[in-house]
């Protein structure tokens, strides 16, 4: 469990402090793990929970191999309310999802997830029925989905399913998400072998030949390439709070990542689409973008100096009020156009 000191800091939160809702975010999702392990830890994340003041409303489960797996919940705020002028709103439920539990059924999902086979994860569509319920219920502004690892890449399927409107509403706190992509170089480097290939593949093309195999799988055609551009661009309204460790294995690649798109943000001598194109080239060709990539992101790095790969990747991190982040705010241009496909 989350350590106790750590919890009873939160007994009196302000819902305004960024701090105070990533802690309360990360023993949310510990309370996920626990629901998981038995009865008797069982018992002690209902106690957790009375603590933070929410309750467990509902269990998220998926049936493998004849036994119930505990791979989320619902939670609801049963505090007093506390919504003056200037206070902060308590969000009425919590979706949370945890990660992998070393002994349980969860290795299929990282398979797929470290492929970017992120549609085929079947909990991400569980989870999508649980949000709409909340929504339903209370309405997408008054809801948080939050995840660790394999349960942040779970919510961000559900999340990346859901109507623009709901998940433009919706807070999400992810922490230390699988970003399983090669490390970015430089963009330039992307249009300079991506332009190359097309080139070769539309000589070959144009002498009567199929491109050759090795091209078809690094070069898509420019009308699949538009395609997941309008798909990625789509998603730019919503802005998750991600979590990161900066020698985090399994996440740091985030940091990388957002520091190309900042930049490819900033620069105004192409237009976005056709920057964007020649990343696409080089993911796994799919019917929409690879969900971790995502357009927008509020980016909390935690640089711990320790070089222990489950110490950067571990949960208990994250609720801790007292920790240095670094954070940076990465949002798409609000007029990025869309593209003819």
């Amino acid at each position: 469990m989350a350590d106790v000191d750590a919890i009873l800091a939160l007994a009196n939160p302000d819902w305004n402090d960024p701090n105070d809702k990533r802690c309360i975010a990360a023993c949310l999702v510990n309370v996920v793990y626990q629901l998981e392990k038995g009865k008797e830890k069982e018992e002690m994340a209902n106690e957790c929970c009375k603590l933070l003041e929410f309750k467990v409303y509902e269990k998220i489960m998926e049936t493998r191999g004849g036994q119930e797996v505990i791979f989320g919940a619902v939670f609801q705020w049963v505090g007093k309310s506390r919504r003056g002028k200037d206070e902060g709103k308590p969000p009425s439920e919590v979706v949370a999802f945890r990660g992998t539990i070393p002994k349980g059924k969860d290795f299929l999902h990282n398979w797929k997830a470290a492929n970017a086979c992120h549609k085929s994860i079947s909990r991400g569509d569980i989870g999508l029925q649980y949000l709409q319920r909340c929504i339903k219920r209370h309405g997408p502004h008054n809801i948080w989905i939050v995840g660790h690892s394999l349960g942040a890449a779970i919510a961000t399927v559900a999340a990346r399913k859901m109507g623009k409107e709901e998940r433009n509403k919706m807070e999400a706190h992810l922490f230390n998400p699988p970003f399983l992509s090669p490390r970015l170089p430089e963009l330039t480097f992307f249009e300079m072998v991506g332009r190359n290939l097309a080139a070769v593949r539309d000589i070959w093309r144009s002498l009567g030949f199929g491109a050759p195999n090795a091209l078809d799988f690094m070069m898509i055609d420019d009308e699949k390439l538009c395609a997941l551009y309008n798909d990625f661009i789509g998603v730019s309204g919503w802005n998750p709070n991600i979590y990161v460790g900066k020698n985090d294995p399994v996440s740091c690649s985030y940091i990388r990542y957002f520091e190309v798109m900042g930049a490819m943000y900033k620069d105004k001598s192409k237009p976005l689409h056709e920057r964007m194109k020649y990343l696409f080239s080089f993911e796994v060709a799919q019917e929409t973008t690879p969900v971790h990539l995502l357009p927008s992101a509020n980016l909390f790095v935690k640089d711990s100096g320790i070089f222990h790969p489950l110490e950067n990747h571990c949960l208990r991190q994250w609720w801790s009020r007292n920790i240095n982040l670094k954070v940076k705010a990465y949002v798409a241009p609000v007029n990025a156009p869309r593209t003819q496909t």
